[in-house]
């Protein structure tokens, strides 16, 4: 699963990590990669990953991206299994810092990406996630918010 969580702020303009959280539990999916998550900042002065994690029953994995608000701001992943290794690669975007957060498990590896507004950038973040997974040993799977239309190089 994917999903780019806006800090928790539904189209309503409510901030919920319960309604989130009952999106997980509904599907009960392996893995999720989250987006625009918040950690600690002044908008949302809580670990939304940490506090996703206790809710679903989860482990949670944060990258921060961006300093923002006295806090983080960035991408997360939970999961079921416990990961073996979390890496966090940044990727280029010239409006805001944007990453990858690469979470290795016994039998494959997940990434969560959020890719750049700008078409350049997310053809140099292809390149980059694609250099990088082709070297690793086992099946990985790439989710996020890639800003991208199906029609673009990207």
């Amino acid at each position: 699963m994917t999903y780019n969580i806006k800090h928790a702020s539904g189209v309503d303009g409510i901030k919920s990590l319960d309604r989130i959280a009952a999106v997980v539990e509904r599907f009960q999916p392996d893995v999720v990669a989250l987006q625009e998550v918040d950690s600690m900042t002044r908008r949302c002065p809580q670990d939304q990953i940490r506090d996703l994690a206790e809710k679903t029953g989860y482990h949670g994995y944060f990258m921060r991206c961006v300093d923002y608000f006295g806090g983080g701001y960035g991408n997360g992943v939970l999961s079921k299994e416990r990961a073996i290794s979390v890496q966090r690669i940044p990727l280029p975007c010239r409006k805001e810092p944007r990453g990858m957060l690469l979470v290795e498990f016994k039998n494959y590896y997940f990434a969560s990406v959020h890719l750049s507004l700008v078409a350049e950038d997310r053809v140099t973040s292809v390149a980059i996630i694609r250099d990088l997974v082709s070297k690793l040993n086992k099946p990985v799977f790439v989710a996020g918010d890639l800003n991208v239309k199906p029609t673009e190089r990207a």
